[in-house]
């Protein structure tokens, strides 16, 4: 794998930012919901599940992206039966978005960059933590 940032991965950062952005203009428009500790309890575990060190070894990295895109799958049927959450579950469909890309590029992009990656995941994982902050708050 190439240490160094190559230009194809400059575009994906971008798409990153602007990501990360559009959260938090939905997080800023989140309505008052009742707080689920389950909720909160599992987008936590799903935040804590991806490490940038997962980075350093394509096998633990391939199966914990496989895990953790579990975990999200398993969250948005939960939150389907949540009513007036749409936010958190627009939210947790842009992370299953990001997630599902960053999987397809594990499988044909060979030459990721290992900074790449960690930036990834750390995008990945800022994303879910604006979604938990916002569960967060509902607890008042």
């Amino acid at each position: 794998m190439v240490l160094l940032l190559k230009k194809a991965d400059l575009g994906r950062l971008e798409w990153d930012f602007n990501m990360r952005f559009l959260f938090l203009l939905l997080l800023s428009g989140c309505t008052v919901q009742n707080f689920d500790k389950d909720e909160y309890s599992k987008l936590v575990t799903a935040t804590v599940s991806l490490s940038i060190n997962d980075c350093l070894d394509e096998n633990t990295l391939k199966q914990k992206i496989s895990n953790f895109s579990s975990q999200i799958e398993y969250l948005l049927v939960y939150e389907s039966g949540l009513p007036n959450n749409q936010d958190t579950k627009t939210m947790l469909n842009g992370v299953r978005d990001e997630t599902t890309r960053f999987n397809n590029m594990l499988i044909t992009d060979k030459t990721m960059s290992v900074l790449y990656c960690k930036d990834k995941i750390e995008s990945i994982r800022h994303t879910l933590s604006i979604v938990v902050q916002a569960e967060g708050h509902k607890n008042g």
